[in-house]
């Protein structure tokens, strides 16, 4: 019986964990970029249309897999979650580094956000810290 008890609380606890982790990844929208081999500069009408509708900012909140694709704003590698302006945004260009059709990368949208203030948003994850 407490074997019974014990799986149905680990189950609930489970779910609740799970919801908690789906609810706060409601931001992120995962922008699937054309690759093909070389290097391309965003389309801000592409990514407008991927993220859902118009921003003031952005952050890469997951970054492509580097054996895929490598990010560069201004000729140096763009640092997840580094919150970047809109014009930043049309001058950041790919690398693909594989002949896959698409990229994908997790991106944080902030419409009507004030950007003249400094943003930090920081990880739990170690990879990003």
């Amino acid at each position: 019986m407490q074997k019974q008890i014990g799986a149905i609380l680990a189950a609930l606890g489970l779910i609740l964990f799970c919801g908690l982790r789906v609810s706060a990844a409601d931001g992120q929208r995962v922008v699937n970029f054309p690759a093909g081999s070389g290097l391309h500069r965003w389309n801000l009408e592409e990514l407008e249309q991927g993220i859902g509708g118009p921003f003031d900012a952005l952050c890469v909140s997951l970054p492509p897999d580097e054996r895929m694709a490598v990010l560069y704003l201004d000729g140096i590698p763009l640092e997840p979650y580094r919150v970047i302006t809109r014009e930043q945004a049309g001058r950041v260009q790919m690398f693909a580094a594989s002949s896959r059709a698409s990229v994908p990368v997790g991106i944080l949208a902030f419409p009507g956000a004030n950007v003249t203030e400094v943003y930090r948003i920081r990880s739990i994850n170690p990879r990003f810290s």
